[in-house]
């Protein structure tokens, strides 16, 4: 398996052009109900489940954060 760097400004660009972070949180939270409340929500366990939200906290935090400027974002060497 290889081993890529990523620039991390580069990748909130991307993210950022995809969708506004208010946007991209509703994404999130939409993609979060179907994956817990709906039909695949009987195909995965509690722990994946526990995963999932968890996944969702620390992304609509990091959005949030972006989303009111309190993000410094530097390039990763």
């Amino acid at each position: 398996m290889q081993t890529t760097k990523l620039d991390i400004s580069e990748e909130l660009e991307e993210l950022l052009d995809f969708a506004h972070p208010t946007a991209a949180r509703e994404i999130l939270w939409d993609w979060l109900k179907l994956t817990i409340a709906g039909n695949f929500a009987t195909e995965i366990g509690p722990n994946e489940k526990t995963l999932i939200i968890n996944l969702y906290e620390k992304l609509d935090n990091f959005l949030r954060a972006v989303e009111m400027n309190k993000c410094t974002i530097t390039q990763i060497n």
